[in-house]
């Protein structure tokens, strides 16, 4: 591959131009002209209103916001069209707009990061090996050829060489096996743990989410993931990570980790109405503590950046806050207090999703205010009518209620 790459370099003219290709030009050029289209329109509209003064400033904005979209889009437009890499045998030159033309000699260029951008896009990273120089760093808009291709390949790739680095230093730890073939095994059998961990967590979001049914099942299945998921970080002694950065060679338990927590949280926020929701702050302040102290000794490499902690400290806080809340309605046993109680107001709002709302007179605990029911429920009362609350103080003690019909 290597003297093939090194044949088509030799037979290359040079220098070589490479320009974005037709889908890149087309939807470059397309973006830029619907924002300068829109942008002229709006500056139109400015000019053309004779408004009274009291509206002189709106005509203004409409001035200024199209101006600055037309701006953008003539930008967009020329940017795409003057973006272009120009290969030499021995150097190459990235032209970009506002930037202007950057040369990078071969000898000059320690070696290579390609970031993968949306679209299919790319950045390359090149690292320079003057001490001090800023790596250069260019998105790669353009038609990718085989002379391109080789030219790249040609320098040290920087992402392969760390992640070989990584794997050795994993590898030559002795606590995963007393071989490198146990520590290879080891490390594959975790991968696929892993795996398994997040197609698991992924069909019990879906399931909790879409048909929580039974939903006691489903509620405690949300519940156990994140717990069984901080057990297996202990028992893998650093061998996986929970986060998916570029050049991580162990295995992620990201998502088994944070997502079941946050769809509990969902859950406990659309099925129950809790009164007395500051006592549980505190536990869930003290769980969530104690669960982030686990998972940095399950973890070490989290400790080396100053605002991992806190990261995983806040995603963590909805597991124990919508575990406890869970637990506390659905191991109530005791007898609820019914209460008939007037429906003042019923609308729908629809921000994201429709919400149907009634506003409720006081009623024990409660002051006049708004609650969130499901759709039967409001088609099936009027205003002023009554619904009937079960009050019930709730396993850990945080009052809760549920609202229905008095008929039922």
């Amino acid at each position: 591959m290597a003297g093939a790459a090194e044949d088509r370099r030799e037979l290359c003219t040079w220098p070589r131009v490479v320009r974005p290709n037709r889908r890149q030009r087309l939807l470059g050029q397309v973006a830029g002209a619907v924002l300068l289209a829109m942008g002229l329109a709006l500056v139109g509209v400015a000019l053309s209103w004779r408004p009274e003064r009291a509206a002189d400033g709106l005509s203004v904005i409409l001035a200024v916001t199209g101006l600055g979209f037309a701006l953008g889009g003539a930008y967009c437009i020329a940017w795409i069209r003057s973006k272009r890499v120009v290969l030499f045998e021995d150097a190459i030159e990235l032209v970009d707009l506002g930037v202007g033309r950057r040369r990078l000699r071969r000898d000059e260029i320690l070696g290579l990061r390609i970031i993968p951008r949306q679209h299919g896009f790319q950045r390359l990273v090149f690292e320079l090996r003057e001490a001090g120089r800023k790596p250069v760093k260019t998105d790669l808009h353009c038609e990718r050829d085989a002379a391109l291709d080789d030219w790249l390949a040609a320098i040290p790739d920087l992402d392969a060489r760390d992640r070989g680095r990584a794997e050795a230093k994993l590898l030559r730890r002795t606590e995963l096996g007393q071989t490198e073939e146990e520590r290879r095994r080891a490390l594959a059998r975790a991968r696929r743990v892993a795996r398994a961990a997040t197609v698991l967590s992924a069909g019990t979001m879906a399931w909790a989410l879409l048909y929580p049914r039974p939903y006691e099942a489903a509620v405690a299945t949300l519940a156990a993931i994140p717990l069984a998921t901080v057990a297996l970080l202990l028992a893998g002694r650093g061998l996986y990570a929970i986060s998916d950065a570029r050049n991580e060679i162990r295995p992620s338990l990201m998502v088994p980790l944070f997502g079941p927590g946050l769809f509990l949280t969902v859950r406990a926020i659309f099925d129950l109405h809790v009164i007395d929701w500051e006592p549980s702050l505190v536990w869930t302040a003290l769980v969530t503590l104690a669960l982030t102290v686990l998972v940095m000794v399950g973890e070490p490499g989290l400790r080396r950046r100053w605002f991992a902690p806190l990261g995983v400290l806040l995603f963590l806080a909805a597991h124990p806050w919508g575990a406890l809340q869970m637990a506390n309605a659905l191991l109530d046993r005791s007898e609820p207090e019914v209460l008939r109680v007037a429906v003042l107001d019923k609308h729908i709002t629809s921000a994201k999703r429709l919400k149907h709302r009634l506003r409720l007179a006081p009623w024990g605990p409660a002051q006049e205010g708004e609650v969130t029911v499901d759709s039967d429920l409001y088609e099936a009362v009027e205003v002023g009518g009554e619904v009937c609350v079960a009050l019930q103080p709730g396993a850990l003690g945080v009052r809760w209620f549920l609202i229905g019909r008095c008929d039922e």
